[in-house]
């Protein structure tokens, strides 16, 4: 039992260590070559079916499809920008913007009052695409 627990210790060790380089070559090809279109940067193109809640000239808003709340809204620029380390001052409207649509959009469902913005940054915080986006979760 015991060696089977560290065997599976193992795996699941090294399955990390893959994953997280695959990730960082990901990255690469995606800040450095733009070979690469995100999922999100692929459902603004209309290449992946979504239900898009709302949309302007810089932000759009989808349904998380693993909610962690009765809510869970993704917030996210048409701008592909890798993770929030990777904003500029140049960013600054963008970001702002945002946060803005994530107030309209509470209000529309009725859950100005409670509610949580958060933003995931690379893998080890559960950043699972590479292209930032705002979660808005609520339990109402």
């Amino acid at each position: 039992m015991r060696r089977l627990l560290l065997k599976t210790t193992l795996n699941s060790s090294l399955e990390r260590k893959v994953k997280k380089e695959i990730n960082k070559f990901i990255y690469f090809l995606f800040k450095y070559s733009k070979i690469m279109s995100t999922l999100f940067t692929k459902i603004i193109k209309r290449e992946i079916p979504s239900d898009i809640l709302y949309e302007d000239e810089e932000i759009f808003v989808i349904k998380d499809i693993h909610p962690k709340s009765k809510t869970h809204l993704l917030i996210i620029p048409r701008k592909e920008i890798p993770t929030i380390n990777d904003i500029d001052k140049s960013d600054r409207d963008l970001i702002w913007n945002m946060f803005l649509v994530a107030k309209k959009i509470s209000r529309d469902l009725w859950i100005s009052e409670w509610y949580k913005l958060k933003f995931n940054v690379w893998e080890k915080w559960w950043q699972e695409i590479m292209h930032i986006h705002l979660h808005l979760l609520s339990d109402l």
